[in-house]
């Protein structure tokens, strides 16, 4: 392979400025490195024909995995190299650096506590023979779909999987080259990163079969479960409710209980104060439950903050 290409001769390989990735940044220069080793000359047009696809835990436990990359696949990408992957506390805080800042600090415990309830799956696609003015990074991020459900256009991977909140989102990409660069950085050892990059080169499709393997791999600890957030606020209602028969003077419970009724009735509660006090109480509650109620915590706030700006506009 030619070594004529360098990690300091590349230089930026965003077609934009805009929002392009700090290239002496530590995960993009590491994983640039492998680029280099592995594709030679060929790095910058492999890395406008390659995206990265994260299915979170939700889609895992819903069990979207095999739908969504049907999908993509219809959409012309080609699923070539997947593993899994622990989205930690500090990965999370990497890989969503930017969208963090405009976050209020419940909405990021929630997704923390989602992200690592399981593994997550990491694919890499190949898009060939289009001819687009996009990299293959930008496309899959376009179909993608926002996250936000009222603001998704039809045909998009969102709309179309069942992704029924602005929490549950189901999946990730990395947005253009330079952040498939920097993420494949974070989010993966030298030796995993490298094996992953020569499946890439190899371009073999990935049998559906390996994916599902994946998938079961992730749930198999957790279960499978039901993205709606109503039933785990009927079953903690219910359990708090005996709980506080039980034991009356249990201030924790009772604080609890108010806190799912406030949740009942669409009032705002802290996200973060919700998972502590249910953790507090004691309860058989599933560990599911607790993630899908930190979730409706999160949407419930954020509609109310939304209703109030509206009223505010009007």
């Amino acid at each position: 392979m030619s070594d004529n290409v360098t990690i300091d001769t590349i230089g930026p390989v965003d077609h934009t400025t805009r929002s392009s990735v700090d290239v002496e940044d530590i995960y993009y220069r590491e994983s640039m490195v492998d680029l280099v080793s592995v594709f030679g000359n060929e790095v910058r047009r492999r890395l406008r024909e390659t995206a990265l696809l994260l299915f979170t835990p939700d889609a895992i436990v819903s069990r979207q995995v095999t739908a969504g990359l049907r999908l993509v696949e219809q959409a012309g990408f080609t699923p070539v190299a997947a593993a899994l992957v622990r989205l930690t506390r500090h990965v999370h805080r990497d890989v969503w650096r930017r969208e963090l800042f405009e976050m209020s600090l419940d909405r990021v415990a929630a997704g923390e506590r989602l992200l690592g309830f399981t593994d997550s799956i990491a694919v890499l696609l190949v898009e060939r023979g289009r001819g687009s003015a996009l990299a293959a990074s930008e496309r899959l991020t376009t179909l993608k779909g926002r996250g936000e459900p009222r603001y998704r256009a039809q045909g998009t991977l969102r709309a179309s999987l069942d992704s029924p909140n602005s929490l549950f989102r189901l999946i990730h990409t990395a947005d253009r080259p330079g952040e498939l660069v920097r993420e494949l950085g974070i989010l993966f050892p030298p030796e995993e990163r490298l094996r992953l990059l020569r499946d890439v080169r190899r371009c073999r499709p990935l049998p559906g079969a390996r994916l599902e393997e994946l998938a079961g791999r992730a749930r198999s600890p957790v279960g499978e479960h039901r993205l709606d957030t109503a039933e785990p606020l009927r079953r903690a209602a219910a359990l708090v409710e005996v709980a506080v028969r039980a034991t009356p003077a249990d201030r924790v419970r009772r604080a609890f209980q108010r806190q799912l009724a406030a949740l009942s009735a669409g009032r705002p509660v802290s996200s973060r104060r919700l998972c502590d006090t249910a953790l507090a109480a004691g309860l058989p509650l599933d560990p599911w439950d607790v993630v899908a109620l930190s979730a409706l915590a999160v949407c419930v706030q954020e509609a109310a903050g939304l209703a109030a700006a509206d009223g505010r506009a009007g």
